[in-house]
């Protein structure tokens, strides 16, 4: 966890995540995570109200997209069709979430993103279990570059430990 005001870190700490906690990217002891969350923001001395939060060990399907420029609502829905080609599985098995990255006259390009929900329901129960409310919850990099362009911040990486991955 790292505590930034302004451009500086002001306090950071890390826990390691007890084996068996994650294992293949998938929380199977919310309650041992939520543990380790509440001992973490302890330890560095921040509330549990609006961290950026890093999930590493996600299995996600990252895509640009070029589309037709169009109103936010209707870009949802072409990048969920968009989306949805590309997956293995029905899309109701995934958690979408997208960000334009660049718009001209004609057509806008964004930065798509697709990650199972079986994955991310450990960490939610987790965080509901720890009564953190995080303020978003992305891939490791891209909370690093949020956290660097904002004022304040509290990050949290959440990543499981070398070697507990099962073949």
């Amino acid at each position: 966890a790292l505590v930034i005001s302004g451009n500086l870190v002001v306090r950071w700490a890390s826990l390691p995540i007890p084996p068996g906690v994650i294992i293949n990217g998938v929380v199977l002891s919310p309650g041992g995570l939520a543990t380790v969350m509440r001992q973490l923001l302890k330890k560095v001395e921040a509330g549990r109200s609006r961290p950026l939060v890093s999930l590493g060990g996600l299995h996600p399907l990252v895509r640009t997209l070029t589309m037709p420029r169009l109103k936010r609502s209707l870009t949802a829905e072409a990048v969920q069709r968009e989306m949805q080609r590309e997956l293995p599985s029905p899309i109701g098995h995934y958690n979408i979430s997208w960000q334009p990255l660049k718009s001209s006259k004609t057509e806008t390009t964004v930065y798509a993103l697709a990650v199972p929900n079986v994955e991310l329901e450990g960490y939610m129960a987790a965080f509901k279990q720890a009564q953190v409310k995080p303020k978003s919850i992305s891939l490791e990099a891209l909370v690093v570059a949020s956290a660097l362009e904002s004022n304040d911040a509290i990050v949290i990486g959440l990543n499981e430990e070398p070697g507990s991955k099962t073949p």
